[in-house]
């Protein structure tokens, strides 16, 4: 997180050779070019100072396998300038807007580099899924197949099933599991059951709500 606030204030700062130099290769090369034109340089230390969150809160992190990439996942808070011409639909002026900014970070040598920075939709912005009190079978339909998945957001061990919820962009989805304890007699690791970890599923659609599914069988992907 140093490393990215650093990289960051260096180029809202308008020192684009100081960001270029803690920047991953192909980072390096594009603020480089960039430089080479002083509009566009003071034009990218313009947007990158506008575009730099207020405060930036970590909330997970992962480590590639042989140790040399890093991913970090945070919930970016700012205020929305009072004199900002945003569209009709945009936030208002001096508003408080939030959202999921995921850092990506590579090892050069023995040094940590900074390779980008996306933005995603903030909590206000996703559709949750909803998961009824207690799950039946009989309220998906088995004549339908339905594959979906993606990265576990949080997963709840409940009585009778275990809902693992995963996103997909904006939308929230609820996968119906067996219970722990049924996992667990099936071989089953529940411990890979941890969020940001991609899941697939292929099983049957709810009859009455579109962002649930019934499990037939799942696997974790797993990532290097």
């Amino acid at each position: 997180m140093a490393l990215y606030h650093r990289w960051a204030s260096l180029l809202g700062a308008g020192k684009l050779s100081d960001a270029a130099a803690i920047s991953a290769p192909e980072l390096r090369g594009q603020i480089a070019d960039t430089m080479k034109n002083k509009d566009a340089a003071d034009q990218l230390a313009a947007m990158a100072k506008a575009m730099t969150p207020d405060t930036v809160e970590p909330k997970y992190a992962i480590l590639s396998k042989d140790g040399k990439q890093a991913l970090i996942i945070a919930l970016s808070t700012s205020k929305v300038p009072l004199d900002a011409k945003l569209p009709p639909d945009g936030p208002k002026p001096g508003s408080i807007v939030q959202g999921e900014l995921t850092l990506k970070f590579e090892r050069e040598g023995t040094e940590w580099k900074f390779v980008e920075q996306d933005f995603g939709p903030g909590p206000a912005d996703i559709k949750a899924c909803h998961d009824d009190a207690t799950e039946t079978l009989g309220s998906y339909d088995k004549g339908q197949s339905q594959n979906a998945g993606g990265p576990i957001v949080r997963v709840e061990f409940k009585p009778d099933h275990t809902l693992v919820v995963f996103r997909v962009v904006d939308e929230e989805n609820c996968a119906i599991l067996p219970t722990r304890e049924q996992l667990t007699k099936n071989g089953f690791d529940v411990s890979l059951l941890t969020p940001y970890t991609l899941i697939e599923i292929d099983g049957y659609p709810s009859k009455t709500d579109k962002q649930r599914i019934w499990a037939d069988k799942f696997h974790i992907v797993q990532d290097d």
